[in-house]
């Protein structure tokens, strides 16, 4: 394969790389170079937000962004109590009482307990802004932590900005802390390729059955990718189950490929699903049967009986969800009778989606 793909730099690494350049420019009046920032709108609305904080407006509009919209409002909390955050109907109906009591606590005495298994955004949104605070910092969050990779590339970067966040766990709980003797720093950072995206393109080549060696430049794109390799990981129960829970936004592009085999696939663990752009697990199961593919769903489960059988003109609903989207929008590329509603959404996280998966 030797088409050129549109896809920039990680949506998570840049949101986090761009309010971190932010906390670092507010402590040293310097600023830091970021490379191949995302150009998804996430990473905008992101980037604009911190634009005009920085400009002491006290009103910002996050549309859509849910990491931002927890960021910010750590942010608001910590010292930024004129702050009004706006958003869509749905950003601001997304879970956020948890992370609002939690900073508060750490405001007042430097501890708090949080629970792991409502969204990682939340760790990681009270890890970045607790250093501005000056004191000791320690947050113990509870077993079993969701989406445990994102909180790394929080940690991880968060060094690259001058913050060491110590960890020490047990079996109840993960135990962090960040000692009061720091402060953020400008750093210098290429961010690396956005690694979800290049995934519903293996994805698609691998319903058109693209021999190995179109593979490859993709897999060379996915090895740069060091710090999202653990948000990727699948843990094989059976041949028939898998626990996602360490990669969610991996579940629509499995849930496709899954439905196109004569089996039955169980994907377990995943009821954070339910608290994303849409209730993931029910936006992909409604999606599924109007394709012929029967579906079980639970709190924390989704199963699918494939194959898919479309006989007739088809038309997918994403729900406002850019996962949804990018999922079923490569099916419709082996698959015409397969329509995508709203196929701007996809400009979430990877705008050229759709001009990208025409070249393969």
């Amino acid at each position: 394969m030797n088409t050129k793909l549109t896809i920039k730099g990680s949506k998570s690494i840049s949101i986090r790389a761009i309010f971190l350049s932010y906390l670092a420019e507010r402590e040293t009046g310097k600023k830091s170079k970021i490379s191949n920032t995302s150009d998804c709108e996430d990473a905008k609305i992101t980037q604009k937000a911190i634009d005009e904080i920085s400009k002491n407006k006290t009103k910002i509009n996050l549309k859509d962004c849910g990491t931002a919209y927890r960021f910010f409002t750590a942010l608001k909390h910590i010292d930024k109590q004129n702050l009004r955050i706006e958003g869509s109907k749905k950003l601001l109906s997304r879970p956020i009482k948890e992370l609002e009591k939690s900073i508060i606590e750490i405001k007042k005495t430097g501890k708090s307990n949080i629970k792991g298994n409502i969204s990682s955004q939340f760790i990681s949104a009270i890890l970045i802004t607790a250093p501005l605070l000056k004191k000791n910092i320690e947050l113990v969050v509870t077993k079993p932590i969701f989406s445990r990779p994102y909180i790394d590339i929080t940690v991880k970067l968060m060094k690259k900005f001058g913050i060491k966040v110590k960890e020490r766990e047990n079996k109840k709980s993960s135990i962090f802390t960040i000692r009061k003797n720091q402060r953020y720093k400008p750093a210098n950072i290429e961010i690396e390729p956005e690694i979800m995206s290049l995934y519903y393109i293996i994805a698609l080549m691998k319903l058109k059955n693209k021999s190995r060696k179109d593979f490859l430049p993709i897999i060379k794109e996915i090895k740069k990718a060091k710090l999202q390799k653990d948000a990727t990981k699948i843990k094989i129960i059976d041949q028939n189950t898998f626990d996602m829970n360490m990669s969610p936004d991996l579940v629509p592009t499995y849930a496709i490929l899954a439905a196109q085999l004569p089996q039955k696939t169980k994907i377990i663990n995943i009821e954070h699903l339910k608290l994303k752009e849409s209730d993931r697990i029910e936006s992909l199961a409604s999606n599924l049967r109007k394709i012929g593919v029967k579906v079980k769903t639970g709190k924390s489960f989704i199963e699918i009986q494939g194959p898919c059988s479309i006989k007739r003109k088809t038309i997918i609903n994403p729900e406002k969800d850019h996962r949804i989207a990018m999922a079923f929008g490569i099916l419709s590329r082996i698959n015409n009778l397969i329509e995508i509603k709203d196929k701007a959404v996809v400009k979430k996280s990877y705008p050229g989606f759709w001009k990208d998966i025409t070249k393969i």
